[in-house]
């Protein structure tokens, strides 16, 4: 009983299916960091592979729009930048009470879920319109 450590949750089945594996890491890593109590910029580390992962999406081609990622990378990023506690205390305040950076990272979590699972290579959506012999 348990789950296997090292040979995967689903054996062969998930060798098949990588794409769906890294979401699921990426997934927890996000809700793990925008769930947290508290999240501060050396945390943000820790999204390295979820950045990794949207800049991949961004790169290759596929049939998914790239523009509602692009901006959801973006809008995330800044997320965590602005407002500048400096020169607007209160903004800045207000913006870490409602946890700004946290729905934020969620919103980006589910474009990049949404492309990734609409996205196919173009290479397959080539053999699909193939007619089989």
């Amino acid at each position: 009983a348990g789950q296997p450590l090292w040979a995967g949750r689903f054996g062969r089945a998930e060798a098949s299916r990588p794409k769906l594996v890294l979401l699921d890491w990426v997934s927890v890593t996000t809700a793990m960091l925008a769930f947290s109590l508290h999240l501060e910029n050396r945390h943000t580390v820790m999204l390295a592979p979820v950045y990794a992962t949207a800049a991949a999406l961004l790169l290759v081609k596929g049939t998914a729009p790239r523009l509602p990622l692009l901006i959801a990378t973006v809008a995330s990023y800044l997320a965590y930048r602005l407002p500048p506690g400096a020169q607007f205390p209160e903004a800045t305040q207000q913006w870490r009470f409602v946890g700004g950076s946290s729905w934020v990272l969620l919103g980006f979590l589910m474009v990049l879920l949404w492309t990734a699972l609409r996205d196919q290579p173009k290479e397959a959506e080539a053999e699909e319109a193939t007619p089989c012999s």
